[in-house]
């Protein structure tokens, strides 16, 4: 038996692609993302009653996977290069590629619904929602098996003066006001991004050599550009990128 899953939406997010995106939904708590339905499914309708809870579950579909060969063990990013089992994991490389997030419910439109702490990319499909109910869903004693063994990968990440400067000079232009309301806040968002270590496993070993150190987080409408050796960052510089703002 085959099942066919249908998206029902698709989720608006300052991520535009899969680089830093929170490992974990709720980790970064700051960012609003906007998921709007399809009219097929009568979200004017669909959506009554969810205004009581507070947080939802998403369902939504890894749709930037280019591989179908299926592996039976993975390596997770912050394992340091051990394997464990696909169903052990979190990992998008699996033979369903779905995932879920647990988000909180800001706001709910006419056809769309506001959250925050996502951990998806931008126009990623959502596939379903439901009610995040705490008297069945919340385990407070479960366990974390082998997560319990990983710490974080960045010790501190500053950011130069200029660089500083530069955000002070242009926050107005940048597309972040609904998420941050001064650049101090956006700065932080940014450092708690880098400090979960978006490093591919490849260039964490600098034992090795031409490791690469220097990186570019696309995101809202700027590039950011941060430096990583070992266990410290620095955020070095940012651009804006061409065009409107996004609404």
């Amino acid at each position: 038996m085959e099942l066919l899953c249908k998206p029902i939406g698709k989720i608006k997010s300052p991520f535009k692609n899969k680089f830093a995106v929170p490992r974990q939904a709720g980790l970064i708590k700051e960012i609003h993302s906007k998921i709007t339905f399809n009219k097929s499914y009568q979200p004017s309708l669909s959506l009554q009653g969810l205004e009581g809870f507070s947080h939802v579950w998403i369902l939504w579909g890894f749709h930037l996977n280019n591989s179908d060969n299926f592996k039976a063990k993975v390596s997770p990013p912050r394992f340091e290069g051990k394997k464990q089992g696909v169903f052990a994991t979190r990992s998008p490389h699996r033979p369903n590629p779905i995932a879920m997030s647990v988000v909180e419910l800001v706001d709910i439109g006419p056809d769309h619904i506001w959250v925050k702490g996502a951990d998806l990319v931008d126009k990623t499909p959502i596939l379903d929602i439901k009610p995040y109910i705490p008297e069945y869903d919340s385990i407070p004693d479960a366990r974390s098996g082998w997560l319990e063994l990983v710490r974080e990968s960045i010790d501190e990440v500053n950011i130069s003066m200029n660089c500083k400067t530069k955000f002070d000079d242009y926050f107005e232009r940048i597309d972040a006001q609904k998420d941050f309301i001064n650049s101090d806040q956006l700065i932080g968002f940014l450092s708690n991004l880098i400090k979960e270590d978006p490093r591919p496993m490849q260039s964490r070993d600098s034992s090795k050599e031409n490791v690469k150190e220097d990186f570019v987080l696309d995101i809202y409408n700027f590039e950011l550009f941060f430096h990583i050796k070992d266990r410290m960052a620095e955020i070095r510089d940012f651009k804006l990128k061409r065009g409107p703002r996004a609404s």
